[in-house]
């Protein structure tokens, strides 16, 4: 096989997407994700693939998979269907796109239809890092990198869970994601909070109660969708269900021996 055979079918790598999953490799993995979901024609946006596919397209050994898989978790959703089960995925477009316009004060007012899908035109000029103002647009007013309410949110977490999370960009871009949403409230997400913590709190699932949990766009929904209900402890369910069990004497029977 010649060189150019083995130079033929490279990937894009987007070094911006380093600063989103501060690692290389999970910008490896998500610009090729971007690259299938572009192509992606099934009509709820999800893609399976292969272990051997990813590791045939981006070199990615497991070890490195899965580290990379976890560094772009907030922007590239996961999940094991059919039978025999096969891993279907879909990038959050709107986190991502968001996540960009926060870190690099980009203009989104007109959003692409598909991740990367508007090419900026250049008018046959080289495009350098020292673009002029004519083609880089940076709005003074443009939203801030995390929702007013986030650290708030972060706090109160804390405080009731007992956790000790810090403010790094990982948590308050999650909640600030959810925070964006629309009909979510800061009032809506504190009782959230509370049904969880009160649930989970010393079970073996208190350590579920972190903003990756929380506040991932998966999970988030049916979390903040049962704020409102009443909490049955699985200590309550047992206990119902053995008095259940036990049997009844049935009146007017003999005791058996006496008893």
């Amino acid at each position: 096989m010649s060189t150019l055979k083995l130079l033929d079918r490279p990937i894009a790598f987007h070094r911006c997407l380093v600063d989103l999953t501060d690692s290389a490799l999970g910008a490896l993995l998500l610009s090729q994700a971007i690259y299938w979901q572009n192509r992606c024609t099934s009509e709820d946006g999800w893609w399976w693939k292969t272990a051997e596919q990813w590791l045939e397209e981006t070199g990615l050994h497991r070890r490195e998979f899965e580290s990379a898989r976890r560094a772009c978790a907030p922007f590239l959703e996961c999940e094991r269907r059919e039978v025999p089960a096969k891993c279907f995925y879909r990038v959050k477009e709107d986190v991502v796109q968001s996540r960009l316009a926060e870190t690099y004060k980009l203009d989104c007012t007109n959003p692409p239809n598909k991740i990367g899908g508007n090419v900026q035109t250049t008018n046959g000029t080289e495009t350098t890092s020292e673009s002029t103002s004519e083609t880089t647009s940076i709005l003074s007013d443009s939203p801030p990198r995390y929702h007013p309410e986030a650290r708030t949110v972060l706090h109160i977490l804390n405080e009731t869970a007992g956790k000790h999370f810090r403010e790094v960009d990982q948590n308050l871009a999650l909640i600030s994601a959810r925070l964006r949403e629309p009909e979510v409230t800061l009032a809506g997400i504190k009782t959230m909070i509370s049904r969880q913590c009160e649930r989970w709190k010393n079970t073996p699932q208190a350590e579920y109660l972190r903003p990756e949990t929380l506040f991932g766009k998966t999970k988030f929904e049916s979390y903040y969708a049962s704020k409102d209900l009443p909490v049955i402890h699985e200590t309550n369910q047992r206990t119902t269900q053995q008095n259940y069990a036990k049997p009844q004497p049935v009146k007017g029977s003999t005791p058996v021996n006496g008893f």
